[in-house]
């Protein structure tokens, strides 16, 4: 009887480190897959910021030509920060808004603790 028991209670304890390694594991690759991401956009970003400042320099050799160039390179201008700019806001949501390292993990360690504890309290009773 307490050998069954204590084969059931090994078995169980093996099975559970075996879960939190599998939900480690898979919080580790969300945390690769979010910083690889958030790595891209950021390129991204700094490539439209660097032809913004590229085509802001052309307009302002451009100034002194024909009136309609100038409005063109303006508006691809604005629209070339304002991507970089709105892909930067939206890496840095992505990295402040994300979920932690071992979130998962942590989460159900303290599932099995809650569990245990009201085991340990129902034995008491």
């Amino acid at each position: 009887m307490i050998l069954k028991t204590l084969k059931r209670f090994t078995f169980s304890s093996l099975d559970i480190v075996r879960t939190r390694l599998e939900i480690a594991s898979l919080d580790v690759k969300e945390a690769r897959i979010r910083f690889i991401t958030a790595l891209i956009t950021g390129a991204f970003a700094f490539l439209l910021i660097a032809i913004s400042i590229i085509i802001g320099i052309f307009m302002l050799v451009v100034t002194f030509w024909e009136t309609n160039l100038l409005f063109v390179t303006g508006i691809l201008t604005f629209v070339c920060a304002a991507g970089g700019v709105t892909l930067f806001v939206i890496m840095f949501k992505r990295l402040k808004n994300g979920p932690g390292f071992f979130d998962g993990i942590l989460t159900e360690l303290e599932r099995d603790m809650d569990a245990i504890d009201k085991y340990r309290r129902r034995l008491g009773e």
